[in-house]
């Protein structure tokens, strides 16, 4: 492996673990932020917030993906589509279990993407508080 070759590889390294890091601590503020705070205006179908979840994340290349990922998600649940775009989304069950879906962070300041993320993540403690999709 060349200088610059160990270079770039350190430097990808690095800026995946700052991305890591961001991210954690994204979540770990907005946790803290809503731990044990009321969410005026906000009606949401559950409250996990005392609960272990396993999140499970799905990372796709760009917002694109992620829009297109959920439109067959949607078709496979007999759900109609709203043609609203979007660019995360989240699935959760009963069983304290729930998926996110995002896309991939740029880099250690993509705070669109990140807020994304933990967006996200609060429907895997909080469940919908958006308008129903209908069948």
């Amino acid at each position: 492996m060349t200088k610059e070759e160990k270079r770039k590889y350190t430097t990808k390294i690095v800026l995946r673990t700052i991305g890591v890091i961001a991210l954690l601590g994204y979540c770990l503020l907005f946790l803290y932020v809503n731990y044990n705070t009321e969410r005026k205006g906000i009606t949401s179908t559950h409250d996990w917030t005392y609960q272990g979840i396993e999140i499970v994340p799905h990372v796709y290349p760009s917002k694109a993906e992620v829009n297109e990922a959920y439109k067959v998600w949607v078709s496979s649940q007999g759900y109609n589509y709203d043609h609203q775009e979007r660019v995360g989304w989240a699935t959760w069950s009963d069983d304290n279990y729930c998926e996110v879906h995002f896309p991939r962070i740029k880099n250690e300041n993509d705070k669109e993407t990140l807020e994304i993320i933990g967006h996200e993540i609060a429907h895997c403690f909080y469940g919908n508080w958006h308008k129903e999709v209908s069948k």
